[in-house]
């Protein structure tokens, strides 16, 4: 009988630490299943590709001269001039292979807006000095820029030297080849020699 003052502290003790190991228990999972702890963790967001992200995406480029569908084409970004001869049908029976070969590189990226010209047999006696630049907007592939070459570009045109070249920089702009007729730059000999190798754009 003198033990049971002694059995009945014991007894009160273990209540008590199975009243917290339980209370413990309660909160453990309380905080598992509480929303606050689920969203804690945080989610992968995936943005959906808006119009404007598919448009930003395409490129458009002209392709004409010796081809079988001469048209704009609109292409992937990235796309290269092989891309685009390609998309206009490939070339025809006149395009001038050889040309092709010296002066353009197919693996080459092409820009948005530019253009893509592939001449005839026979149609260019001169190498173009844009053959192995980047196509930008502004370049028109087989032909010199006039509003943009630079004088020794100028200078690879047929009947053309440093003094012809300066006065064709000093006229510009053009709005178009005809120009530098019209303006007086070019005879119409000089002119007639070479408005198959110039380009405005």
């Amino acid at each position: 009988m003198k033990d049971l003052p002694a059995l009945w502290e014991l007894a009160k003790k273990f209540k008590i630490s199975l009243a917290l190991g339980l209370i413990g228990a309660l909160l453990i999972g309380f905080g598992l299943l509480s929303p606050t702890f689920n969203n804690s963790k945080s989610e992968p967001v995936f943005e959906r590709s808006t119009d404007n992200q598919a448009a930003e995406s395409k490129i458009k480029v002209d392709v004409s001269g010796s081809v079988k569908n001469p048209s704009v084409y609109e292409l992937a970004q990235g796309a290269r001039i092989e891309n685009a001869i390609e998309a206009a049908g490939g070339y025809t029976n006149k395009a001038d292979k050889n040309w092709v070969a010296r002066n353009l590189n197919l693996a080459q990226t092409i820009q948005d807006g530019a253009k893509l010209y592939i001449p005839r047999v026979d149609e260019f006696t001169i190498s173009s000095s844009l053959g192995g630049s980047s196509l930008g907007s502004s370049s028109v592939v087989g032909r010199v820029n006039i509003n943009s070459a630079s004088s020794s570009q100028l200078d690879t045109l047929p009947r053309v030297g440093p003094v012809t070249a300066q006065k064709i920089i000093d006229s510009r702009p053009y709005t178009a080849v005809d120009d530098l007729l019209n303006k007086g730059v070019l005879g119409p000999k000089t002119f007639e020699g070479l408005k198959d190798f110039v380009s405005v754009r």
